[in-house]
């Protein structure tokens, strides 16, 4: 399965934590994603979840190895943008996204070949193969 998601990549943030009160109840605390991180997330759980329906895939449930290309978005002038978030957060963030959609969980994933790209739109390209 291979899939192209356009627009700006988002690394996954680290988590928020927020307090929580309501009336007359003893306040607590709850734990989020940032809300960036949520929406770019989104667009590749939905992304992923258009493809295997138009090509009758079903999610994978052995093995696989993830091969995942992050392109940076340009600047008007032509140069790279300032490259946000680590790659491991990138790889992250797909694997979160993906996980229930495009295979079971996870744990399947054996092989991970990850890097960002010089040239093309920004994006990431994510490709998942059966080992």
């Amino acid at each position: 399965m291979r899939f192209v998601v356009l627009g700006k990549p988002v690394p996954l943030g680290r988590p928020r934590v927020r307090m929580v009160v309501v009336k007359d109840k003893k306040p607590f605390a709850t734990v989020y994603t940032p809300p960036t991180s949520r929406k770019w997330m989104d667009l590749i759980r939905n992304v992923a979840a258009m493809e295997m329906r138009n090509k009758l895939w079903n999610p994978y449930s052995g093995l696989i190895a993830v091969t995942i290309e992050v392109t940076p978005q340009k600047l008007k002038s032509g140069k790279e943008a300032k490259r946000v978030g680590d790659l491991d957060n990138h790889i992250k963030a797909v694997l979160d996204a993906l996980n229930g959609v495009a295979f079971k969980d996870d744990s399947q994933v054996q092989h991970i070949t990850a890097g960002f790209a010089k040239a093309g739109p920004a994006g990431i390209e994510i490709i998942i193969t059966e080992l």
